[in-house]
């Protein structure tokens, strides 16, 4: 596992293969392990490089509270391609790291060869597009952190 310095935090990431190279980024609550099979069935022909996200799996948590954005996490991600010596990449973002994989292409779209997006987190694209569907999807989230905290 390799690590990088990232604005003062530990940042961990695998990579395995050769060839064109592939970025994977996990899911909440998870890490880069999520990618091993997967890892494992495209190494022959790809380098695979994924990154722990902040706060995930090795990654230290970011230090300051309530900043933590995906637009943070993908500077993190544009930060470990530069140490890899990376032009753009195939992006693939599962939920979290799939909103991450936006705010990469839509930050830095220079980084983005492609974009594979499953489950990706965007109720913020149904915000700012103004879609009623937002106020929908609060609601839920809402509904959701309030079960949790009644146990």
């Amino acid at each position: 596992m390799a690590a990088i310095l990232f604005r003062g935090v530990r940042a961990f990431y695998q990579s395995w293969g050769q060839g064109q190279p592939i970025m994977l980024l996990h899911a909440g609550g998870s890490s880069s392990i999520q990618w091993s099979k997967v890892a494992d069935q495209l190494a022959a022909n790809h380098r695979i490089i994924a990154p722990d996200l902040l706060g995930f799996g090795a990654t230290e948590p970011w230090p300051v509270p309530g900043n933590l954005t995906h637009d943070l996490q993908a500077d993190l991600v544009a930060e470990v391609m530069r140490s890899e010596n990376s032009a753009a990449l195939d992006i693939v973002g599962h939920s979290y790291g799939g909103a991450t994989a936006i705010r990469l292409f839509l930050g830095r779209p220079q980084l983005v060869r492609s974009l594979v997006l499953i489950e990706p987190i965007v109720s913020w694209l149904l915000r700012d597009a103004k879609d009623p569907l937002y106020e929908e999807s609060v609601s839920v989230a809402q509904a959701f952190i309030s079960n949790v905290d009644a146990g």
